[in-house]
């Protein structure tokens, strides 16, 4: 695996820069990424194509691990790929991924990698990266084409078939079955010239001969077709097109309505009108007749069925009369669209009023007969499709809300935000955001189950959306998150009202499962006038800096953004940017806080503590970037520079003679390092590298942290107390002490934390929780090691209660590698090492 601890190539290494002039010419000019890396992935060098293609400078790259770069769902692709690369020298592999562009867009690009680490001029993995994003995206818009064509197509009421020049069929669509009983893998094949009625065989030839005779013409022609089920005949009206010339058809298309109904319909009216009030009554759809001026002229008997009225009601009214107001003008426009047109159907949906009084979805599908002489109005069907159109304002419903607590989702919310805002710029009212994150609501998924966290989720939602207006929007972004939309609102401490109530009903007991659960949460608010150049994205983005803010001060609480937060997450962003330079620019530096040993006054470990030498504002401590590492993956690279560096610092000390020597350094864990699953290989790559025994290395980790991951890590865990190094848990006693945790992983050493040592001698619960700790880590043959020592008495009161080592500012600071070779070698007693140190 590529490791940011092989970020430099030796200095005798060749890169791209050994090649000719011309070769380096063509690789500059190339509009290809052209990139090595070594056998690690560590980039040495990158053409300055990146720039075009990334807006990454190649300094910015160079010495980098490419997977920094590549979308994480691709990774695991690419490392098999960079497997093969490496088994097959010479032997270019393509492949596709994703990279990430500066400003966090993603980048399809199509790779290809050869093993040159055996040529004498190159000794690296060439990789020549080639942006088909543009590629990618029309291919997606093809596939949605083809889709949405395919869709119309095999959804269509219409006919549709494809035929060749010779009267071969090639394509049916699915309404052949169902209209006239001819499957589609029955149809393909010559033409069913027997399935034709005699009398219109010559007229659909002449037709087919009239459109294949000149590319992209079209012939119109009306036949009958036997059903092949009953073997009656249905009348079609079809349309062929000749799109013999189009490749992506190849035939020519016929489209075929079943006109059977309606032909008969007008036949029978013209014969007979009871004839025709025989036929229309069969009909679940309504067919009625009207004037141009809409008032009926007669009316089947299915209205009753349709519209919920007797034909009786609607003698000499008007079809519009029962047309929603909001679509009269498509009536209006469909009506002038059938007149325009005689013989010609047209179709459209509308809302008719229901004789119950609810609106109904009818398709109307009018034909102008007003030359007929048996029929002299309009032909109107009315079909009620109420539940298809529910169905797909359901669908439309499902696409912009959560499915779990059916609240607006982010484009809802995002399109709500745009209108508010557009709103208060016109009427000078406030637009507020609150920004809602429940309180670990991780650990109620750990302890209760997903379920009870999803039902917690909906009662939460329910809470929420009780204390808003109707008018206001709550949406869930997922996960924990929820954010309310205040829309016009007056004054700011209306917005904290708000607030305020929301935390009041989510702190009141959750029933769930036959028990109280006892929830809290942190909520951000911003808000912005008519004056402010806001945006959805930055109102929400400040909402949720706040209620990060919250979250920093304790939880169950209320911050509204302000310049104070808005200034910390710009200190965030520039930390987070120069942090990506700090290991390039040896920025980072480790400084050492030593351990003694209680009994014998003489030091017996050390721990390695992160320095950042900031070249603007100097020494920056980890409080100010390890949360920023952590979010970025940076502590990724930095965690494993600080493991090599304090290996290769423990050789050295360890090489102190006899007695004098080092038994452990210590090194801290994160929770992002701790749940990579090449974490034991880059433990064991440092011990071998620096020839350092595994126990002689000590690892970190926070009891917090074990808990948080306690479903992902234990793999690594297992593996790394398989190479021998020691496993501490640092600050045990303020997380929730668990002693499965302590039961499932093998652990050397517990950490007393320094808040129970400050008040050891003068607090009798701290007293009293030190000394159990102490026992409890002894029955389990567990080190103790206590932390934060200020004060002598302090130190004497952890030697009575048998605590095996302690550290502290009473003993000596954390200072500079050399500081601590002196004392060791001096190895002075505790007090002198309070004073001098």
């Amino acid at each position: 695996m590529p490791t940011a601890a092989d970020a430099h190539p030796p200095t005798d290494s060749p890169t791209i820069g050994s090649t000719d002039e011309g070769f380096r010419a063509l690789v500059q000019r190339s509009r290809d990424i052209i990139v090595v890396t070594d056998a690690h992935g560590t980039v040495t060098y990158i053409s300055p194509a990146v720039g075009q293609l990334t807006a990454r400078s190649p300094d910015d790259i160079m010495g980098a691990d490419g997977l920094d770069f590549i979308h994480p769902d691709d990774v695991g692709h690419f490392l098999d790929q960079f497997a093969q690369v490496l088994e097959h020298p010479g032997v270019p592999q393509v492949f596709e991924m994703r990279i990430r562009h500066a400003d966090g867009h993603w980048i399809h690009v199509e790779t290809v990698a050869t093993n040159q680490l055996d040529h004498p001029d190159i000794r690296g993995i060439v990789g020549q990266l080639r942006d088909i994003s543009a590629r990618r995206a029309d291919e997606a818009r093809l596939r949605e084409s083809e889709r949405r064509f395919r869709g119309l197509v095999e959804h269509a009421f219409d006919l549709v078939s494809v035929i060749d020049g010779e009267g071969n069929t090639l394509y049916v669509g699915p309404s052949h079955e169902t209209l006239l009983g001819v499957s589609p893998e029955r149809a393909y094949g010559p033409v069913d010239i027997e399935s034709l009625h005699p009398d219109d065989r010559e007229t659909l030839v002449s037709a087919f001969l009239a459109a294949r005779s000149v590319p992209g013409s079209s012939a119109r022609v009306r036949y009958r077709f036997r059903h092949r089920g009953d073997g009656s005949y249905h009348h079609l009206d079809a349309v062929l097109t000749n799109h013999l010339h189009d490749p992506a058809i190849g035939g020519i298309v016929m489209n075929a309505r079943d006109v059977t109904e309606e032909r008969a319909a007008l036949e029978a009216l013209q014969a007979s009108e009871e004839r025709f009030r025989a036929l229309v009554r069969t009909s679940s759809d309504v067919v009625s007749v009207v004037r141009p001026d809409g008032t009926f002229v007669s009316v089947s008997p299915a209205v009753e069925h349709v519209l919920g009225c007797p034909e009786s009601d609607f003698a000499d009214r008007s079809l519009p009369g029962f047309v929603h107001p909001d679509d009269r003008a498509a009536w209006r426009s469909h009506l002038d669209d059938a007149l325009a047109t005689p013989t010609a159907e047209h179709s459209t949906e509308l809302r008719f009023r229901h004789g119950d009084g609810r609106w109904v979805w009818v398709e109307a599908r009018t034909t102008n007969a007003l030359e007929e002489p048996a029929i002299g109005g309009l032909v109107v069907h009315l079909r009620d499709i109420t539940e298809r159109r529910t169905a797909q304002a359901e669908l439309a419903h499902q696409a912009l809300h959560d499915p779990l607590t059916g609240l607006p989702n982010r484009a809802l919310l995002v399109d709500r935000i745009e209108r508010a805002l557009a709103r208060g710029h016109r009427t000078g009212l406030q637009t507020v955001v609150l920004f809602i994150d429940l309180d670990r609501f991780k650990t109620v998924n750990d302890s209760l189950g997903h379920g009870r966290g999803d039902e917690l989720l909906v009662a939460a939602a329910r809470r929420v959306r009780e204390q808003v207006r109707d008018t206001d929007t709550v949406a869930r972004l997922g996960g924990d998150e929820f954010v309310v939309l205040l829309e016009d609102v007056t004054h700011e401490r209306v917005a904290l009202g708000v607030a305020e109530s929301i935390l009041d009903a989510i702190r009141t007991p959750f029933s769930l499962g036959g028990r109280e659960l006892y929830v809290t949460a942190s909520i951000g608010l911003a808000m912005t006038t008519s004056a402010d150049a806001a945006t959805p994205d930055t109102i929400i983005r400040d909402a949720d800096a706040a209620m990060y803010d919250a979250k920093a001060r304790g939880r169950d609480r209320l911050e509204v953004f302000d310049e104070a937060i808005r200034l910390r997450v710009l200190r965030r962003a520039e930390t987070e940017q120069d942090l990506h330079r700090a290991l390039d620019r040896d920025e980072l530096a480790l400084a050492y806080q030593p351990s003694y040993d209680l009994r014998t006054g003489r030091i017996v470990g050390v721990e390695a503590l992160l320095r950042w030498h900031h070249p603007t504002r100097g020494v920056v401590g980890p409080s100010e970037f390890i949360d920023v590492a952590e979010d970025t993956g940076l502590v990724v690279p930095i965690g494993e520079w600080v493991l090599d560096e304090a290996c290769r610092q423990a050789v050295a000390w360890r090489a102190l003679a006899g007695e004098h020597g080092l038994r452990t350094v210590w090194v801290n864990l994160s929770a992002r390092q701790l749940v990579r699953p090449e974490l034991p290989d880059v433990v064991a790559a440092a011990l071998a590298r620096h020839d350092l025994p595994p126990d002689a290395l000590g690892l970190e980790i926070t009891e917090s942290t074990l808990i948080e991951e306690a479903e992902t890590p234990g793999q690594e865990l297992a593996a790394l107390e398989a190479l021998g190094v020691r496993l501490a848990i640092d600050d045990f006693g303020t997380g929730y002490s668990s002693l499965l945790y302590l039961r499932r992983y093998h652990v050397d050493v517990l950490k007393l934390d320094r808040s129970f040592v400050s008040g050891l001698g003068t607090n009798v619960d701290d007293t009293a929780i030190s000394a159990a700790v102490i026992d409890l880590g002894h029955a389990l043959g567990m080190e103790i090691s206590a932390e934060g020592v200020e004060h002598a008495r302090q130190w004497e009161r952890l030697r009575d209660l048998g605590c095996d080592t302690a550290c502290g500012f009473h003993l000596m600071r954390p200072t500079d590698p050399e500081a601590i070779t002196a004392r060791l070698v001096d190895q002075s007693l505790p007090t002198r090492a309070a004073t001098t140190g």
